[in-house]
């Protein structure tokens, strides 16, 4: 959902390292955590803040705990589809504010598909996906 022109880097901290070569390369830092992750994403906005980017959160951690860390200069909260364009756009103008949430949801058939190109599929045996509507069930049989 980030505009096309920026180059994007993925580092996914459960399979792989956050290098001091990817900290060089990057304007700013996107961190999404869950609360168990709190120590790490911690750990992670330390060493984004020494070199000096520009820190922007969001997901389950920061939704709950933001106050919580004041290292951060914006927090995007709730659900990003809507959350993220009125950031983006006060971004590009200069004036992006500390925080920016909504209680309203977005239609999940709205969501644009991951950029599956920035991960290494190889790392990961399996994923959580979301979807809408139905029932997802699964059938086995002994042999």
């Amino acid at each position: 959902m980030l505009p096309k022109a920026w180059s994007k880097k993925l580092v996914d901290l459960n399979v792989a390292k956050l290098t001091e070569e990817d900290l060089a390369w990057a304007d700013c830092a996107f961190i999404s955590a869950m609360v168990v992750q709190r120590e790490s994403a911690r750990e992670t906005i330390d060493r984004c803040k020494r070199a000096g980017l520009k820190i922007i959160a969001g997901g389950p951690l920061f939704t709950s705990e933001h106050d919580q860390f004041a290292d951060v200069d914006h927090f995007v909260l709730n659900e990003a589809e809507l959350t993220l364009p009125p950031f983006l756009q006060d971004l590009e103008k200069g004036c992006a504010k500390p925080l920016y949430e909504t209680s309203d949801f977005c239609d999940i058939q709205e969501t644009p598909a991951p950029m599956w190109e920035l991960m290494n599929l190889k790392h990961y045996a399996s994923m959580s996906l979301q979807f809408r509507g139905g029932v997802l069930s699964t059938a086995s049989s002994a042999t």
